[in-house]
């Protein structure tokens, strides 16, 4: 703060400024003497204001990064934004929302792509017919759309979790910006869940891509290259997926220590028997359910054994986050699929949609436990759960031939040349 308290004198350089070529506005964050981490509303034009050139990047190629350096730039006052010392709730907030954003905008990209693949493959001929008929093909295809719909489910879901809850808070309400930024903290998790999954989503539909389009996937002349390039960044943006994978853990973590998560009642059902279910997708939502019970006894286990060591414990942490990632967004999925068939008997296409969505989420999660079971249940006391925990892995075991879900999603994919939901 400047001698004349009308004004701040800011130095410093940030790097990797998204759009910071063509700014005319920057909102910085910097560290305010005798408060902390501040937000600042930093013109373009002001006097120190220096961008470096543009960084010349694997992908997103159409964006422009730059290095910003502030040279005694002198800020003033009313261009504080917030609080002095209030930046790290607004910094945390702009990145769960750009989580979330990223996600939602990784869904589109997967459709494009799936739509593009799919244009190709039918007209590609080899062998006397089209590539798309070859069932390595129609494998790769059911994955893509079973694995956008997924996330698509799941994009669906947070938001309308996040819309309901600022929806209840007043908007004349001075302290209305404040309230929507602890409504939002809320759905951390979420947004974490559906940046990584976005991201990992769209780096395989962009990878199967390349490889449908097989060498011309490598051409520059074909979409997929820029779609393999630019989706790279993905993984990265808004905080790396390992850092997102911590924040998932992190937050059950700290919940479960702060008893604002009832994990210990919930592990207590873990030995009780579970009724048979009934109606639409009984297996689905019955192995749903083991999945959940599965992951709330891995959480639980692994807060036991390690506390809040557990933050560091990453190996273990990763494994966790991805139960959660996969119970949530295929728990999503299906129950959409069952809404969208509350009216009548469950569609055909749907009903072999929801068995590859489950049967996607049941085989990651076999995998997941595979290595957390000697992480977990090594001890006296998880050792007494294996006999439990591998019964319940037995449920997982799936009770159809998935080549026939595979042709059947597939025909319909080619019937409307494009992605089908």
């Amino acid at each position: 703060l400047n001698d004349d308290d009308s004004s701040f004198t800011i130095n410093g350089t940030k790097m990797w400024i998204t759009n910071g070529g063509w700014a005319d506005l920057f909102v910085v964050f910097a560290n305010l003497e005798g408060a902390g981490v501040t937000a600042f509303l930093v013109e373009g034009t002001m006097e120190g204001v220096n961008r470096g050139a543009e960084e010349h990047k694997m992908g997103i190629k159409g964006s422009s990064t730059v290095t910003l350096n502030l040279d005694n730039v002198t800020v003033p006052k009313e261009n504080l934004l917030g609080e002095p010392g209030g930046g790290v709730p607004v910094a945390l907030n702009v990145l769960n929302v750009g989580r979330f954003k990223l996600g939602a905008a990784d869904l589109g990209g997967c459709k494009l792509v799936i739509d593009q693949a799919t244009e190709y493959a039918l007209e590609r001929i080899q062998f006397g017919q089209p590539i798309a008929y070859f069932e390595a093909i129609r494998k790769k295809f059911a994955e893509m759309v079973v694995r956008t719909y997924t996330l698509d489910s799941a994009i669906y879901r947070t938001v309308g979790m996040m819309d309901q809850r600022i929806s209840d808070i007043d908007r004349q309400d001075p302290k209305y910006p404040e309230r929507v930024m602890r409504a939002l903290e809320e759905y951390a998790i979420e947004s974490s869940i559906t940046k990584v999954l976005g991201s990992e989503t769209m780096a395989l539909a962009a990878d199967e891509g390349v490889q449908i389009y097989g060498g011309y996937g490598f051409s520059e002349e074909y979409p997929m290259a820029a779609a393999y390039r630019d989706t790279r960044i993905d993984r990265i943006f808004e905080g790396t997926n390992e850092i997102n994978r911590m924040v998932i853990y992190g937050y059950f973590l700290r919940k479960a220590l702060m008893e604002e998560l009832p994990l210990r009642d919930a592990e207590k059902s873990w030995n009780q028997p579970h009724p048979p279910q009934e109606g639409p997708l009984s297996w689905e939502i019955a192995g749903l359910d083991v999945v959940r019970r599965l992951t709330v006894k891995s959480y639980f286990e692994a807060i036991s054994l390690y506390g809040q060591d557990l933050r560091n414990a990453q190996i273990v942490g990763e494994d966790l986050a991805d139960l959660a990632i996969g119970y949530f967004a295929a728990s999503a999925a299906i129950n959409r699929i069952l809404q969208q068939n509350a009216n009548g008997p469950l569609d055909s296409t749907y009903q072999a949609l929801a068995r590859l969505v489950a049967m996607t989420c049941f085989e990651e999660t076999t995998r997941l436990l595979y290595r957390l079971r000697p992480a977990l249940f090594a001890d006296a006391y998880g050792r007494a759960s294996l006999e439990t925990l591998d019964g319940e892995l037995q449920k997982l075991q799936i009770p159809f031939n998935p080549t026939r879900e595979i042709n059947h999603l597939t025909d319909v994919l080619y019937a409307r040349g494009a992605y089908p939901f």
